[in-house]
């Protein structure tokens, strides 16, 4: 989310928009006993794991993934911001 919307006021909703992604995940029929929910920024092994994951995948590999293109076109951002671009390499897409 940081990664298109980093405003003071997007900042402020992260908590508020995080509760609402799992109550809809949980309303769309999730069955939360076979499913895990977390907050990534919460778990420091997922930042150290993107470190080490940084290094498998070129930029130029990320620049041609069409949805990061899309997600970039539709934010109004003229170029991508490395959160987004590094974004599929993280474990927590997993």
């Amino acid at each position: 989310m940081l990664t298109t919307k980093n405003t003071r006021e997007d900042i402020a909703k992260v908590s508020t928009n995080a509760l609402d992604m799992v109550l809809d995940s949980l309303a769309a029929g999730i069955n939360p006993a076979r499913a895990t929910f977390y907050l990534e920024s919460a778990i420091p092994e997922v930042s150290e794991l993107n470190t080490l994951f940084q290094n498998l995948v070129t930029v130029p590999r990320l620049e041609r993934v069409p949805s990061l293109k899309d997600m970039a076109r539709d934010s109004g951002k003229e170029e991508m911001p490395y959160g987004l671009l590094g974004y599929p390499g993280s474990p927590a897409r997993g």
